[in-house]
């Protein structure tokens, strides 16, 4: 079995403490900061076609921002997006250039296309990416817990299409720079991780491999509904889980001639021990929270569980013991 990278988590970690520092010290002052961001942004696409009509020159505060710019929703922006789609054209929304094209998640509606440009893909690298470790290496230290395997439930499915624009979701690049070492990281193998084109049953195999690993300090997840989802594929198909880490098959996969499916099959090792001692607390039921008695060192799990999401933190929390439920961020 792979071994966890903990000087790579480490050195992460250690160069995203300063953003850790930085996003605790914009925390308070919020508006400020915001005001300045948005400033930056008009002032880079006061020339593009939006920023014409809507008078970006002019603007030099948020007052003035609020008097010029109408409040808006994705429709009014759809011909635009068309266009850059379509035909790269240049200097309509903005005057960076776009790095992918993200699709929402579509949870309160049709998934929309949204360009991310480079400027943004820094953010999603510097405040998804990094600051996830900085963050998940405090939390561990102030509990006393070694880093080991997280359990990443993020989809990085990156799908390239026509004139190699890219709609997937903004997590799938967020986690780029360090796409060729996510395997020393992480519970899933690459395949698994960073597919090419979807996997239908990804939930399975993400809680396949990541049973097959013993030590697991921190699951993460962009939303708490996959958190709650997890769990609940575990909970619903524990005895063919079990049944593929004895027998080191993949059970749906076994007869394919899929190069990946191939590839994820040989990723399985047969593990009886293993095997034994999930099917030992799968037995005892999910009446007591399953996480600590199948991963007793898994002291956080990091995930957007406000809001919409909340229902499903609440829901997630009967699979998980109340220290760790304390460390839902």
């Amino acid at each position: 079995m792979k071994t966890f990278d903990i000087d790579l988590f480490n050195e992460i970690a250690s160069d995203a403490e300063g953003l850790l520092a930085e996003i605790e010290a914009m925390s308070h002052t919020p508006a400020e900061i915001s005001e300045r961001h948005l400033l930056k942004i008009i002032r880079d696409n006061e020339t593009t076609e939006y920023g014409i009509k809507h008078h970006f020159s002019s603007i030099h505060s948020y007052s003035d921002f609020k008097k010029l710019v109408p409040i808006s929703e994705y429709g009014n922006y759809n011909s635009y997006i068309q266009k850059m789609f379509n035909n790269d054209t240049a200097g309509l929304l903005s005057n960076y250039k776009t790095a992918f094209y993200a699709a929402s998640s579509g949870s309160v509606g049709v998934p929309k296309c949204i360009p991310v440009s480079t400027y943004g893909m820094e953010d999603l690298c510097n405040y998804i990416c990094k600051l996830k470790f900085a963050f998940i290496k405090r939390v561990l230290d102030t509990n006393g817990c070694k880093p080991s395997w997280i359990v990443c439930l993020a989809d990085f499915y990156n799908d390239k299409i026509k004139r190699g624009n890219s709609p997937s979701s903004a997590s799938s690049h967020s986690d780029d720079y360090i796409s060729d070492k996510i395997e020393n990281l992480y519970t899933s193998p690459r395949e698994l991780q960073a597919p090419s084109r979807p996997i239908e049953n990804c939930i399975y195999l993400k809680a396949l491999f990541a049973l097959c690993h013993r030590d697991v300090s921190c699951i993460s997840a962009i939303f708490s509904s996959a958190i709650n989802e997890f769990f609940s594929v575990i909970q619903n198909n524990w005895k063919s889980l079990v049944n593929d880490i004895r027998t080191g098959r993949i059970s749906s996969l076994e007869d394919s001639t899929d190069e990946r499916d191939k590839a994820l099959c040989n990723a399985l090792t047969a593990d009886p021990k293993r095997a034994d001692e999930l099917e030992e607390e799968f037995s005892k039921g999910f009446d007591t929270p399953i996480l600590p008695r199948i991963w007793p060192n898994c002291s956080l799990i990091v995930a957007i569980g406000g809001s919409f999401f909340a229902e499903y933190t609440e829901s997630s929390r009967k699979y998980i013991d109340t220290a760790i439920s304390r460390n839902i961020q």
